[in-house]
């Protein structure tokens, strides 16, 4: 039994050592090897060149558009003088001329007074319309017609009106009661006005209420 155990445990001991001995051997060429691979690195640290700082970008240039020559050439003149307005811009065609055909009574220049469409300035229709409407709201035209004709440099502008009959005389007939001064002060009407239906009627009915007033009714 002695010599079994001794055996034993010397074959596991002679079986032990030798690994025992390759594990040492290993790590001592493991630990060689990574001390060797540490200083390399470490030297190839030190060897390598600084980099260079890197170069700063250029500052970038504004893109500005240029400006037109004909948009440069006027702020110049204005620019050289202050005072000179600027030009006006036309939507059609310039209207050179505005003429008025057919009025008796009233005069050219107080109907061209109530045209929105002014000479040198452009032609529209929508103005030619807004022109017919002002000058029905005057209450002075039963008709008015307009008439565009081209010419050099733009159009010419014919208004043809149509007036109304104006009052050449009021008289009163019939009033014993009361004076024609008292009713033509009453009726609110005067001779040379334009014939207004709607004024004669709101008169009328004025001499009515006077007389009620007066007790005659």
């Amino acid at each position: 039994m002695f010599t079994t155990s001794v055996g034993l445990a010397i074959g596991f001991s002679c079986l032990t050592l030798p690994t025992y001995a390759r594990s040492q051997t290993a790590l001592e060429e493991s630990s060689s090897q990574a001390t060797q691979v540490a200083q390399n690195t470490r030297g190839s640290r030190a060897q390598a060149p600084a980099q260079t700082p890197r170069a700063q970008a250029a500052p970038r240039e504004s893109r500005r558009q240029p400006r037109p020559r004909a948009q440069q050439r006027q702020n110049r003149q204005r620019r050289a003088n202050p005072s000179q307005p600027a030009l006006r811009v036309v939507d059609g065609p310039v209207v050179k001329s505005i003429v008025v055909e057919g009025n008796k009574k009233i005069e050219v220049d107080a109907i061209i007074a109530k045209l929105a469409t002014k000479e040198g300035e452009g032609f529209t229709a929508a103005k030619v319309r807004e022109d017919l409407g002002l000058l029905f709201k005057t209450g002075f035209f039963y008709d008015v017609k307009v008439d565009r004709e081209a010419v050099e440099g733009g159009v010419r502008l014919t208004y043809s009106v149509v007036e109304k009959p104006a009052i050449t005389s009021i008289v009163f007939s019939g009033n014993s009661e009361l004076d024609s001064d008292e009713l033509s002060t009453a009726a609110g009407i005067k001779a040379y006005e334009v014939l207004n239906m709607a004024r004669i009627r709101s008169a009328v009915e004025k001499v009515q209420k006077l007389y009620e007033d007066k007790g005659y009714f």
